[in-house]
């Protein structure tokens, strides 16, 4: 644990400099709410709504889908390919993400919604996507650059939500405050000030840490188990995957029930206090079983409405994953296999990989 409260130590291995980065996140998600209300926009009543993009953008619109299905009654999708479904039309609000504006599969759905005569927004930095949103004369809302893209899920997400509150779909303002004061909050108890024994980030990065993580959610915790999952790859360098409740109690506690040598994996399982007896009944008798098994451990959210509860696990992920990081001595900001794919893609279609 002591390295993780030695500063001298992190910065040797956070070169550039995540740990500012996370530690500044409440601020990125005030920002985003200015630059979302300032953003032009369409007068609009659509009947699907529709978020594409890839890694942090398709997780924005995860995390939306999670707030919005029991709030809302127009359909939501979240779009990972380069074209939508066939039934996608113009009735259709369709949000493009891509926090570069070069991401080739955000690229194609733009192309795809705008064949189709859907009503698009675009978020970006730039890039590719900047251009076409300019071109076609469609909303742009444009967030600051120099991120990693996985960092700047904060303004990704709530450009969504704000966008959504303008629109008269569901009224964000008041919970978004209020998830700006729970992420303040949390950050005085989980960044690198706070002393290892009373983290709660570092003292889970400490279980997991040469373990292979298994992250199951449930409802609004669905999207932020896929958020651990890909911040302790990305960050980290981990092998991870996530699941979710109740399906898992349908198929996988089979193979943890009959599975053997499982000292490699750790289970966490994301809770907070206002589930209803159904998911709590069965997470707990779930848990009994798992943990003669394979060691499992549970993460309570704290907050008061479901959009602080969303944002405090996402945000804790989000430190775990950078602790993690500095236990096993990399540097959590480069991700150089991603990049290595993407230059030999762009090479095998004889395009410009910075273009890409």
């Amino acid at each position: 644990m002591f390295e993780l409260d030695d500063m001298e130590h992190i910065n040797k291995i956070d070169l550039d400099d995540m740990s500012n980065i996370l530690d500044r996140f409440p601020e990125q998600v005030e920002a985003a709410i200015k630059i979302s209300r300032e953003a032009p926009i369409f007068d609009f009543s659509p009947k699907i709504i529709c978020i594409g993009g890839m890694g942090s953008s398709a997780i924005s619109g995860d995390i939306t889908y999670d707030i919005l299905s029991t709030k809302i009654n127009i359909p939501i999708l979240v779009n990972r390919a380069h074209t939508f479904p066939q039934w996608v039309d113009d009735s259709a609000l369709v949000f493009i993400e891509s926090y570069s504006g070069n991401t080739e599969e955000s690229i194609a759905m733009f192309q795809d919604a705008l064949r189709r005569g859907s009503k698009i927004v675009c978020i970006t930095s730039g890039g590719g996507l900047e251009r076409l949103a300019q071109e076609n004369r469609t909303p742009l809302i444009k967030i600051p650059s120099g991120y990693p893209p996985r960092t700047a899920v904060g303004y990704l997400l709530v450009s969504i939500l704000i966008t959504l509150s303008k629109l008269e779909i569901y009224d964000f303002e008041l919970e978004l405050k209020n998830a700006v004061d729970t992420l303040k909050e949390l950050r005085e108890e989980i960044n690198l000030k706070a002393k290892g024994k009373v983290n709660i980030a570092k003292k889970t990065a400490v279980e997991i840490t040469n373990k292979i993580p298994i992250i199951y959610g449930h409802g609004i915790y669905s999207g932020v188990a896929k958020r651990w999952v890909t911040q302790l790859n990305e960050n980290a360098k981990m092998l991870s995957w996530s699941g979710n409740f109740p399906e898992m109690t349908h198929n996988e506690i089979v193979g943890w029930h009959e599975a053997n040598n499982l000292e490699k994996f750790i289970i966490i399982l994301l809770r907070d206090l206002h589930q209803s007896d159904q998911i709590k009944n069965r997470m707990d008798i779930t848990k009994k079983f798992l943990e003669k098994k394979v060691k499992t451990i549970e993460f309570y959210a704290k907050g008061e409405a479901k959009l602080s509860r969303i944002f405090y696990s996402l945000y804790a992920g989000d430190y775990i994953s950078f602790y993690a990081a500095i236990l096993r001595g990399v540097n959590p900001t480069p991700v150089e296999i991603i990049e290595r794919v993407k230059k030999e893609l762009s090479e095998r279609r004889g395009g410009d990989f910075h273009k890409q």
